[in-house]
């Protein structure tokens, strides 16, 4: 049990290490920070969207969004460790960040636009279920208006 843990200490004492020479020439607004926010944000937001054609399910869709933009992250920071590139934590911070926001906006759009919406617990009440119905009166003007009443489920 204490090898997996041993594993992980001496992985993050050899990446911490190649980034801190990095540190320097590393800005934490620099382009590449805004590339990988972009990217990250553009992966989620694509893997939220092509996840609901198999899945109507929200959690669903924000674990196949998150997962495919941080696996690119996390990807593109493995292939900087290869010598190809620059490996940093700020970029791996930015691609989590990206990833947020693409899968909040996501969340949203698909919250607005897309799914039913659920009535607030204030309208249901907390003796029973409330529900706003329309109802059509009769007005002395045409055309009849369109009130709203609340309306206590199978009572009145």
């Amino acid at each position: 049990m204490v090898r997996p843990f041993a594993l992980l200490a001496v992985m993050a004492m050899l990446l911490s290490g190649s980034t801190a020479r990095a540190q320097a020439a590393d800005p934490w607004l620099g382009r590449d920070k805004a590339l990988h926010f972009g990217a990250c944000l553009v992966i989620s937001t694509g893997g939220f969207a092509g996840a609901s054609f198999f899945t109507p399910k929200t959690w669903q869709r924000l674990a196949v969004g998150g997962g495919l933009a941080m696996a690119a992250g996390i990807g593109k920071e493995l292939y900087d460790l290869t010598g190809r590139g620059t490996p940093s934590w700020k970029d791996l911070t930015w691609d989590g960040i990206g990833t947020a926001a693409g899968l909040g906006m996501s969340w949203a759009v698909a919250r607005l636009f897309f799914e039913e919406a659920q009535p607030s617990p204030l309208a249901r009440g907390l003796s029973g279920e409330l529900r706003l119905e329309p109802v059509w009166t009769s007005a002395p003007v045409e055309p009849r208006l369109l009130r709203w009443s609340l309306v206590r489920a199978g009572r009145w």
